[in-house]
This record gives C-alpha cells, structure tokens and sequence, in this order.
C-alpha cells in the first residue's frame, strides 16, 4: 500500500503531497525543504480511501533575523529615508524575493 505524505506551509496555507511507492521498509522517510520563518504542518496516511492521517506534527523553521542598525533619515522635501543593514542571512533567504 502506498503512502501520502501531505505538508502544510501554515504561514502561506499552500499545500503539497507526495505518494511514496510500496516498500517492505519499515523505515520511510521524505525530505523536503523549509525555509526560515516558516510553520509546516506534516500528516502522513494510506492511499486508501477510508485512511485516516496519522496525528499532524508541526515543525517551526528557525526565525528570519530582524535587521539591525535601523536608521529614520529626514529629506529636505519632507520625505524620509529607512535606511538598515541585514545580518548575514542564510543563503535559503539571502536572495528571496
């Protein structure tokens, strides 16, 4: 019998699944990737369709760092410049959009 393997992102409520092919392992397992900040929600069940999911877990990600050395800079027309420096982010998030 094949396995589901659902993972929730709960920030974003975007859901993936997998189905692992039959095996005589008793040991399974599936890798998939976090990224910094974010809350996954893991359930894993039959193929069949009265299954019923196994008891959800839940994984935090570590936390994105906030920046540091914020600075408000005034204009001479009034507007203001927020102006601050990142720490050395991982490279998971150092060039997310």
């Amino acid at each position: 019998m094949c396995l589901q393997v659902t993972i929730t992102e709960v920030n974003l409520n975007k859901s993936t699944s997998i189905v692992l092919l039959p095996t005589s392992d008793t040991d399974l397992y599936h890798w998939f990737v976090v990224h910094y900040g974010g809350h996954y929600r893991v359930t894993v069940q039959t193929n069949s369709s009265t299954a019923i999911p196994a008891k959800p877990v839940e994984y935090l990600a570590p936390p994105i760092q906030p920046p540091h050395q914020l600075q408000v800079l005034p204009e001479r027309n009034g507007s203001y410049i927020v102006y601050w420096k990142e720490k050395g982010l991982p490279a998971a998030i150092a060039n997310m959009t």
